[in-house]
């Protein structure tokens, strides 16, 4: 948060993802938000877990760069295979230079998915730690469900929302409805909404782009 500058990391799985590399560079763009309260900060309890699924681990990335205090963190960060850990060395810095960040990295080809027993076992007890989450859906809906099967309440699981759609998921004892990070419920209606106007505003960004030039 302290950076001047805006930096993404974009995982392909689509048309607009796919051309984000043959931007020029000094091309307009609009950007919107950030939305929701998804931070190590958000919480008083200072012990955390941080658990990412590949390209998931952006936020957890950029809390890592900001970390101070008397934080106690252990980061998983899981991915299909060792080649596709971005940021890897990057991180190993930090948590050698921290002290108080151990990184943890889970590759499923060698080590199989990602378990709360797992995590459990290697951080040793669940009981007085939160746990924060970004990743796929079906990752981050599982691993929630098994915590809560080993009595992790839910106010300390937190989700990042992974990706445009429907909100995930995250089964609560006693709700029918899905909560954001930040606490706030959305619909599936209101990110339908929401995404076609994202889609409007980038198009009239683009033909106005396209006008520029053609009048050049």
């Amino acid at each position: 948060p302290e950076e001047k500058e805006l930096k993404l990391a974009v995982k392909v799985v689509g048309d607009y993802t796919q051309a984000v590399h043959k931007l020029d560079a000094g091309a307009a763009a609009l950007v919107e938000g950030p939305y929701g309260n998804f931070s190590h900060q958000s919480v008083s309890n200072r012990k955390q877990i941080w658990i990412a699924g590949g390209i998931g681990i952006t936020p957890f990335l950029s809390m890592a760069r900001s970390l101070q205090g008397d934080y106690d963190i252990d980061l998983f960060y899981c991915v299909a295979h060792v080649d596709e850990a971005h940021f890897r060395a990057e991180l190993a810095r930090l948590s050698s230079e921290k002290g108080n960040l151990r990184l943890i990295l889970h590759p499923s080809d060698v080590v199989g998915y990602l378990t709360a027993s797992a995590v459990e076992t290697q951080v040793r007890g669940l009981s007085d730690k939160d746990i924060f989450m970004c990743g796929p859906t079906a990752m981050v809906e599982g691993l929630a469900s098994q915590f809560r099967s080993r009595g992790v309440t839910a106010d300390r699981i937190h989700i990042e929302r992974f990706g445009f759609g429907p909100p995930d998921r995250v089964p609560r004892s006693s709700s029918a409805t899905s909560r954001s990070a930040s606490g706030t419920t959305r619909s599936p209606r209101s990110m339908l909404t929401n995404l076609l106007i994202a889609a409007f505003f980038f198009a009239v960004a683009v033909s106005a782009l396209l006008i520029i030039k053609l009048a050049l």
